[in-house]
């Protein structure tokens, strides 16, 4: 596998060069998040009834869509497509780990979802002829600095499909949720979870990603089959793809998410300053009652929102304490509680 230089806006990060050939982050386009951040962990001691959770890696409310710059040792003149999706170095696939402690809260976990946030700006980013199918698929793994193993399998779905999600043409970023028909039991252990990328002319898959990351957790198959840390192979690169599992099992009583809403509901980011968003992806409109509860089981913020479908909603809880509170959302039919932490 290839390194790749890092060059973001004017400023150049020099690496080690392949002898074949080197690739080239070209430019950074930053955006607000769709995505939510995961919950955090659940309390242990508390009893368990059957729920789900939306588990993460992201660590803010930020992410990027990264160009690959030109690089003529491999004939990528003048556009190389892109660092998290399809480019003409021929990636396969990219996909992100999950530790276990994303999810140690839930008993006898398994997948039943997973929501990927695409990148489409007009004729930019993902899109092509809409019988192309785009893969989601789960791998074993054991840390973030260990390649994927073992296939779990995974779910698909078409570019028609995807791009359906998007709404408007003015959600340049926007989620899809891959639904599985049967869920996927997952170890304690951690696993990675991403998308497979078309290399047919035309066709194109770009999944947003948080860079600079804390640590990375993004790895790609190269076109060589083979698996690369994305820290390695994109020199100067530390990354986390927008990919958010819906992981189900046993969680604890309160917590639960009712999977209706929690498929097309974030919250971010999480833990808060009290600023809170409230991402909504939904495909139909719905009216939403949002209330927030404190840990003595007193309401302290209620709000209505009626007819939304894709939108970002506001929690402003700067006047309350640092503490932990409960955000319970229904549209009348489901309701999702969510656990928030509010540490200014």
């Amino acid at each position: 596998m290839v390194n790749k230089i890092l060059l973001l806006t004017c400023v150049i990060f020099t690496g080690v060069i392949n002898a074949q050939f080197k690739k080239s982050v070209k430019q950074k386009f930053v955006f607000n998040s769709p995505e939510g951040i995961r919950t955090n962990e659940l309390k242990s001691a508390e009893a368990l009834t059957a729920g789900c959770s939306t588990v993460s890696t992201l660590s803010g409310t930020l992410l990027v869509m990264e160009t690959a710059g030109t690089t003529t040792d491999t004939g990528c003149n003048p556009n190389a497509g892109y660092v998290c999706g399809t480019n003409c170095f021929g990636d396969l696939e990219k996909v992100n780990y999950f530790a276990a402690s994303t999810y140690s809260s839930i008993g006898s976990p398994s997948v039943t979802a997973v929501k990927v946030t695409f990148y489409k700006d007009l004729n930019r980013g993902t899109g092509g002829a809409n019988s192309v199918i785009v893969s989601m698929k789960l791998y074993a793994g054991t840390n973030a600095t260990t390649a994927p193993s073992t296939s779990y399998g995974g779910t698909t779905a078409t570019m028609q499909q995807i791009l359906a999600a998007q709404g408007a043409p003015s959600n340049t970023l926007f989620v899809y949720t891959y639904t599985l028909g049967i869920p996927i039991p997952i170890p304690a252990g951690g696993f990675f979870a991403g998308v497979d990328l078309p290399n047919t002319p035309g066709d194109t898959v770009v999944v947003a990603d948080e860079d600079p990351a804390p640590v990375n957790n993004a790895w790609e198959k190269g076109g060589d089959n083979n698996w690369y840390d994305m820290s390695g192979s994109w020199t100067g690169l530390s990354a986390n793809l927008a990919v958010s599992p819906i992981v189900c099992g046993q969680v604890a009583t309160g917590l639960s998410k009712n999977y209706g809403l929690s498929k097309y509901i974030n919250l971010m980011p999480n833990p808060s300053t009290g600023l809170v968003n409230i991402s909504v992806s939904s495909s139909t409109p719905e009216n939403l009652n949002v209330s927030v509860i404190n840990a003595l089981g007193q309401v302290v913020n209620t709000s209505v929102y009626n007819g939304i479908t894709y939108d970002n909603l506001f929690l402003n809880l700067t006047d309350q304490p640092n503490g932990v509170y409960f955000v319970s959302i229904t549209n009348g039919n489901d309701k999702m509680v969510q656990r928030l932490i509010i540490n200014k």
